[in-house]
């Protein structure tokens, strides 16, 4: 006779009917066809005040063992007995896992508590609660930081894996535009404007403006087509579909802000107030190029898109809050009013202050003010979010020029603590360092905000 043949047999087993609790409850193990009841010395047990389920259960020794749990409306907080336990994703169920090397009676004991609204949001709900002006606990943040820092990170935590417990409450997921730059040498670069920049050096300069005088004549202004980038689009739309969990932002690379460097700085505070027929032109050369590019971001399905435009310096408003409002405040409105009309939210980066037009910048309907920089003038932000912080939100606040360069780790943990509490008060607020953490950040400071920044949202 030849070998006998080898067959395999895949058992499945069914528990017995069971009522659904309003608490976790036993479902089964991967022990007999009997689903526990042969393998279990005490059956599981709830207890309603300590909010625990425990149970003694016969191990075979160097044989996984494994008991399944229905969440019901819980989640884990802490395990006893030597076991690990993990919640197995989005089934509401938990899986308990015991081994042993030899035979033995395990008792086990799983903590769990109740879960709240915000435990069964997504960070994107999170986020878009906060803009709609209804607190949440935690308070959604975003953490940028610079090489250097990450790298000190790194070394403090023993290597990378505090990256993956930041919680991406909000994906930058890119835009349908390219830069149009045309790269000169390794430290100079062409924009699509015919301005020339140095980036060897902090923060990159204009070298040469593309506009030598006040005048369009004779100009070649870019179309829109000079930007337009079919497989960034294509790109973006993937990542979007990919962060679903996440709040989407989606950017054109285009506003006013690059009207400062068509001139060059120096030339457009001139021209502002001596060409302003010049001045107005140009403007609105970029507002029509600005809405054509949102235009073409209609069909990507993002939550908000992003633009930057610093309105502010340390003092006030660089153009002075009155011919802000005649230049830049008409067409910002057209701009917002076009991104609003495409269902998304309006998101502008600005640096500085901008106290003296925080009205205005309601009135014209931004939904998100990010970076807010506590150090410039009228910009704390307890004062602005009693102002104003029912009416728009803000995005930052943690003084990058103050608190994160100069602060003791303790008093950092203080203010990122009162930011939360104060600004996260009846929602509006997303916590973030008003700029990413910078090479000048201490390594002990920077420690402080991952830290506190991963306490906020360990109740997610």
């Amino acid at each position: 006779m030849g070998e006998p043949e080898k067959v395999s047999l895949t058992s499945l087993t069914i528990s017995r009917r069971q009522v659904i609790e309003e608490h976790p409850q036993f479902i089964s193990t991967d022990r007999h066809l009997m689903q526990g009841y042969l393998d279990f010395e005490k059956y599981p047990v709830w207890d309603s005040a300590k909010h625990e389920l425990s149970g003694v259960s016969k191990v075979i020794g160097s044989e996984p063992y494994r008991v399944v749990i229905a969440l019901n409306g819980y989640k884990l907080h802490e395990t006893a007995g030597d076991c690990n336990i993990e919640e197995l994703q989005e089934s509401g169920l938990a899986a308990l896992s015991i081994r042993r090397l030899r035979n033995e009676t395990v008792h086990w004991l799983i903590r769990f508590t109740k879960r709240t609204r915000e435990d069964q949001m997504t960070p994107r709900d999170i986020v878009l609660n906060q803009i709609q002006h209804r607190q949440t606990v935690p308070v959604p943040y975003t953490l940028d930081f610079e090489r250097d820092v990450g790298a000190r990170l790194d070394q403090h935590f023993g290597g990378a894996a505090w990256r993956g417990r930041l919680v991406p409450y909000i994906a930058r997921c890119g835009g349908a535009c390219k830069s149009g730059n045309e790269k000169l040498d390794d430290a100079h670069y062409r924009d699509a404007f015919g301005t020339v920049w140095r980036t060897d050096k902090e923060p990159p300069s204009v070298e040469e403006p593309g506009l030598k005088a006040p005048t369009l004549r004779g100009y070649a202004f870019p179309s829109p087509g000079m930007f337009l980038d079919p497989a960034a689009k294509a790109a973006t739309k993937k990542r979007i579909a990919e962060s679903s969990a996440s709040f989407t932002i989606i950017e054109v690379g285009m506003c006013l802000w690059p009207s400062w460097y068509v001139r060059g700085f120096e030339e457009t505070l001139l021209d502002c107030i001596a060409e302003e027929d010049f001045y107005a032109e140009l403007l609105d050369r970029f507002t029509d190029l600005t809405l054509a590019l949102i235009k073409e971001s209609a069909h990507i399905p993002a939550d908000a898109l992003m633009m930057g435009d610093d309105w502010g310096d340390q003092r006030g408003v660089l153009i002075g809050p009155e011919r802000w409002r005649r230049t830049f405040k008409p067409r910002y409105s057209r701009i917002f009013e076009a991104i609003h009309a495409q269902g998304k939210l309006a998101i502008m980066h600005c640096c500085g202050s901008v106290a003296a037009i925080m009205g205005d910048i309601v009135e014209i309907g931004l939904d998100v003010l990010e970076s807010v920089q506590p150090e410039a003038a009228g910009m704390n932000p307890y004062a602005l979010k009693k102002a104003w912080g029912d009416k728009i939100t803000f995005w930052g606040c943690l003084g990058s020029q103050s608190t994160i360069p100069f602060a003791a780790p303790a008093e950092v943990r203080q203010e990122i603590r009162r930011l939360c509490n104060e600004m996260g008060r009846g929602g509006g607020y997303i916590l973030a360092p008003a700029k990413a953490l910078r090479p000048e950040t201490p390594t002990e400071n920077a420690v402080a905000i991952v830290e506190e920044f991963l306490d906020n949202s360990a109740s997610l």
